[in-house]
């Protein structure tokens, strides 16, 4: 009975031991993927805007292969927002490739991550068009709305998630009633206010607000109603420094003071990707987003 009793503690502490080097050995096997991937995606973003179009698929799988890996996400959304830049007509292979459920569960599983939050927003904004029916329906609405919240005094964060709002708001009242009732009037009004010398946050928040305005919906219209004293002081802020940046930020701002007041003439249109062009937001350099983003993953 000894016997046994030793044989079978022998037999414990092996199985133990084997399970424990097995472990080992798939977290360097993960960790040495996990760094495989970040080296494929840091080539790619270095890469012209012609040759990161190839390589739609292969992001998405690896952003599907590492979902909890925060530097693995913030650089694949990266290259997802360059391939789409390179090209408008992937977003919708992309889509089809299944990146939208991957992007929204990356956003809500990286909600403190303001690398990921940014270029998560930022490739949202390319799909918002191609994938607005099944951005609505997966809920990424409330999802841009909590990460534009969580990242107030970000201007990048606010852009990204204005120009996302207003890509799925375009031409689609459901989306801008969803916008508003999520929070998102109170947050963009907010951003008016903290990002006052950021002339492309202007442009981007003013536009997707008139957006919603145009809905003309009594109580969407009554919530907005806080927005005007911060529109107006900006409307004169712009009004007396005659540049033409200021010129394009007068417009919008004046588009959704028209709206406000209902004295628009019109629905505003937003219809093509092209129209977002005046908001003056060239693609981020990808390689100074990854070094800020190797020094904040550092510091924690």
């Amino acid at each position: 009975a000894c016997l046994a009793l030793l044989g079978f503690l022998c037999w414990l502490r092996r199985r133990r031991q084997i399970r424990k080097e097995a472990s080992a050995i798939r977290y360097r096997q993960d960790a040495e993927a996990q760094q495989s991937a970040v080296e494929l995606l840091d080539a790619l973003l270095d890469s012209p805007p012609s040759e990161i179009s190839k390589y739609a698929q292969q992001v998405v799988q690896i952003l599907k292969d590492f979902p909890d890996k925060a530097a693995v996400q913030h650089r694949g959304w990266l290259a997802v927002e360059a391939v789409c830049r390179a090209d408008r007509a992937q977003a919708a292979k992309i889509q089809a490739l299944g990146a939208v459920p991957v992007l929204l569960a990356s956003l809500e599983e990286h909600r403190r991550v303001r690398q990921v939050q940014k270029a998560g927003l930022a490739a949202l904004s390319c799909l918002s068009k191609a994938a607005r029916q099944q951005i609505f329906d997966q809920g990424g609405i409330p999802n841009v709305v909590a990460a534009m919240a969580k990242f107030r005094r970000d201007g990048d964060v606010q852009l990204g998630g204005a120009m996302a709002l207003g890509g799925l708001c375009v031409a689609s009242d459901a989306c801008a009633i969803s916008a508003a009732k999520y929070g998102g009037i109170n947050v963009m009004t907010s951003a008016l206010e903290r990002h006052a010398k950021r002339p492309d946050v202007l442009i981007a928040v003013s536009e997707t607000l008139a957006l919603i305005a145009s809905t003309r919906k009594e109580d969407i219209l009554q919530r907005m109603m806080p927005a005007l004293p911060p529109l107006r002081a900006l409307l004169a802020q712009h009004a007396d420094a005659g540049t033409r940046e200021s010129e394009v930020v007068l417009r919008s701002l004046r588009k959704l003071e028209d709206q406000l007041l209902g004295s628009a003439k019109e629905k505003p249109t937003l219809t093509d990707d092209d129209d977002w062009s005046e908001v003056g937001t060239p693609r981020q350099n990808a390689q100074k987003s990854v070094v800020k983003a190797a020094q904040d993953e550092a510091k924690q």
